[in-house]
């Protein structure tokens, strides 16, 4: 069994519901990387508006997902899922693969969904989730539309492309190393624990 994503469900005392979602992506590890991977792809592109709108519409759609999941029973969301989607951006970014418009349109509405899926929260009052969840949506907004401005912003020239790329393939590792470590762990939660041998006296 596969533990779920570290750091998804956390919370700062002190701070208020909605500056808890506002802060949920940049406090979630395997967010924050496919965050920065898909603001790299966005980067490499001249026309950057229509795969964030798709982004941002496709995270909405996930968090109201994430509210049906317990109730149909449905598993939190596999690491396997968000590290395989930072990986195939962080790939297009340092092979610079350029995606036809819906293959670009999809990759961004399926990361936006299921990133808005990990978003969902257990409080205990209905009120206290519409803010953790609006706050988490508007940190995926802010976190992403930020990221691949700052990336867009920067000029084209020769070393900067080596640059997105070196970045794209640290991303890739980054995935592999991150899903790597999650499979182990959830290998050493599975094991039977091990009972000392019986010291005779």
């Amino acid at each position: 069994m596969i533990p779920p994503l570290p750091l998804a469900h956390g919370t700062i005392e002190g701070i208020g519901d909605l500056w808890n979602g506002v802060l949920h992506p940049l406090r979630s590890p395997v967010q924050l990387m496919v965050l920065c991977a898909f603001a790299l792809v966005a980067g490499q592109r001249t026309k950057i508006a229509p795969p964030l709108i798709a982004f941002l519409l496709a995270s909405a759609g996930g968090i109201g997902f994430s509210l049906l999941g317990p109730r149909l029973g449905l598993p939190e969301v596999p690491p396997l899922i968000p590290c395989v989607l930072a990986g195939l951006a962080g790939v297009l970014v340092a092979a610079r693969i350029p995606l036809k418009r819906f293959g670009l349109l999809s990759l961004f509405a399926t990361g936006g969904f299921v990133l808005g899926w990990d978003s969902g929260q257990d409080p205990s009052t209905p009120w206290v989730l519409f803010k953790l969840l609006l706050g988490a949506w508007i940190g995926l907004a802010v976190a992403l539309l930020n990221f691949a401005n700052y990336a867009a912003m920067c000029p084209k020239r020769t070393w900067i492309k080596i640059g997105f790329r070196v970045l794209g393939s640290w991303v890739v590792a980054s995935s592999v190393l991150f899903l790597a470590f999650t499979l182990k762990a959830a290998r050493s939660s599975d094991a039977p624990p091990q009972i000392a041998p019986e010291q005779k006296g």
